[in-house]
């Protein structure tokens, strides 16, 4: 592993068209450069990045980008799983366009479907430019994701830089990220948990961490997390579970976050015995419109007090006062601890990215009322969906 240097400084050529940081993530990582510049902010495996280099390598990529397209396009960013990936992702932000990333294992025919469904104006990091680029038009409009299309054409979902800002924000408060942290990438980055993964982290002042490809076997996996000494794991469900029978992880971990689906309550029991309060656990689930997470729970403690629910992503926040109604097989059993949480502003079931678009289907923003206070987002606790997509109780 050697210390990546970058071809330009953070007052490098062309930086002169960045007059200053356009969001609030750019100048949270610019605010990090500035107090630990020689901090390390990414690993995956080839190159160590300083936080210092993070940030001029931002500058230098938003500088390109800025020069070859219009704000508001779309740039589709190969997104193989290292550094270049984040710098992409962050200089696509900073240069005010559309993050759009296409997992480069993608079939070739996936491969085309979403660029003709999103018409970006480049192809990064080839730089390729596209014809008839789409403007999008929401004026904070971040990213684009496609669901996976398995029940049909696939759906974009366009998130703003203000929801990302929140989310990162927050989740860097809830999990206490901060300097010293060192912080396990494990998702692809064509879902929107790589974003919950990496920018609370970066925002912190943490080392985001790539995981190994292969992966190898449970046993190579504990000890990755050993060698690398990391402090966080953000894991599917489904993997988590095998972990929990796996080797001990090692006494640096002190937070694990599982996500994407209930966790097994015996499982959850097995984890306390092995860990007790040593390490936190937490679940999350997130929908890819409400900006990666919507909900969140934290399992260290089999009965949570409600002064223990966590403060609500950007100060929005949806109660769930009926769950203790619910029949008792459809409960949580950490249902204290289950509030909705969203990062918006958001735009749902987008149908621009569809040439024939399905009925019912909508741009939905919430309404202004939303930011005053909680609201009822009817949710079904069984299945992790919402019961009702009706833009007057969207929030």
């Amino acid at each position: 592993i050697r210390r990546r240097t970058g071809p330009e400084s953070a007052t490098g050529k062309g930086m002169e068209t960045l007059v200053r940081d356009p969001n609030r993530l750019i100048a949270a990582i610019a605010e990090c450069a500035r107090r630990q510049p020689d901090a390390i902010a990414i690993e995956d495996g080839r190159v160590k990045l300083h936080y210092d280099e993070l940030l001029a390598s931002i500058r230098a990529t938003a500088s390109r980008i800025a020069s070859d397209s219009e704000p508001g396009t779309i740039i589709a960013v190969d997104a193989a799983r290292n550094a270049d990936t984040v710098i992409a992702l962050l200089g696509v932000l900073a240069a005010d366009r559309i993050y759009f990333p296409i997992d480069p294992a993608s079939p070739a025919n996936r491969w085309k479907e979403l660029v003709d469904l999103a018409r970006p104006a480049l192809s990064w990091p080839a730089a390729v430019r596209h014809a008839d680029p789409r403007v999008v038009t929401p004026a904070d409009a971040a990213y684009l994701l496609f669901t996976s299309g398995s029940t049909g054409m696939p759906k974009g979902v366009v998130g703003t830089g203000g929801g990302l800002a929140n989310m990162a924000e927050s989740l860097c408060a809830v999990y206490a990220y901060g300097p010293g942290d060192r912080l396990l990438a494990f998702a692809t980055f064509s879902w929107d948990t790589s974003l919950e993964e990496i920018l609370p982290a970066l925002v912190g002042g943490g080392t985001v961490v790539f995981r190994p490809e292969p992966l190898g076997t449970m046993g190579d996996f504990v000890d990755f997390v050993a060698e690398r000494e990391l402090t966080g794991l953000n894991v599917p469900t489904a993997f988590w579970t095998e972990l929990v029978a796996g080797p001990d992880l090692p006494p640096s971990v002190r937070l694990v976050i599982t996500g994407g689906e209930p966790v097994p309550a015996d499982a959850v029991a097995h984890w306390r015995d092995r860990y007790d309060e040593r390490i936190r656990l937490v679940n999350t689930f997130g929908l890819t419109e409400a900006t990666a997470v919507t909900t969140i729970a934290d399992l260290t403690s089999i009965a949570p007090a409600p002064g223990e629910l966590f403060a609500p992503i950007g100060g929005r926040s949806v109660d769930l006062p009926s769950i203790s109604s619910m029949p008792s097989a459809a409960r949580s059993p950490t249902e204290q601890s289950v509030r909705l949480l969203s990062a918006v502003p958001v735009w749902l079931r987008d149908t621009w990215t569809n040439p024939r678009p399905v009925a019912g289907s909508r741009w939905i923003t919430p309404p202004a009322a939303v930011a005053c206070g909680p609201v009822t987002w009817p949710f079904d606790c069984r299945t992790g969906c919402c019961t009702s997509a009706d833009a007057s109780t969207i929030s």
